[in-house]
């Protein structure tokens, strides 16, 4: 079963370094923070790669961020994948849960996040997760 989450998330980051191997690239790394709010209560810590050759815009970072926290009631931790691509400043957020990367009662957890910019803004969440399990008595 496919269950939906959806919620407001503030970014911020907390440091920013030039890579000194990739200068010719023009490579940048960005230690970030994220906290979400709404169905998705939590923090994240997260760093992103990115460059931007182009003076128009183009183009793009790829991220990992490890959240925490609950998600519609359910309490653990999970990691999430982006990919983005930007050709003249248009273009969008791939964000998707790395599989088996749940604890704690977000095991098994699977889905994307679509996110409004990278910057902060609203979040909607389509995920799935096992049912919860209810625990009975065994037969004597």
């Amino acid at each position: 079963m496919t269950y939906h989450a959806s919620g407001t998330f503030g970014s911020k980051p907390y440091y920013q370094t030039a890579d000194p191997q990739a200068r010719g690239a023009q490579i940048t790394r960005w230690g970030f923070e994220n906290q979400y709010h709404g169905d998705l209560e939590g923090i994240s810590q997260g760093e992103l790669l990115t460059t931007t050759p182009d003076p128009r815009l183009s183009g793009g970072f790829v991220a990992i961020e490890k959240v925490t926290g609950k998600l519609n009631g359910r309490s653990g931790s999970f990691w999430l994948q982006y990919h983005c691509l930007l050709t003249h400043a248009k273009g969008g957020i791939t964000v998707v849960v790395m599989p088996d990367t749940g604890t704690g009662e977000l095991t098994g957890l699977s889905g994307n996040l679509n996110i409004a910019s990278a910057e902060g803004g609203q979040y909607k969440f389509d995920y799935t997760l096992p049912e919860k399990s209810v625990n009975t008595p065994s037969a004597r």
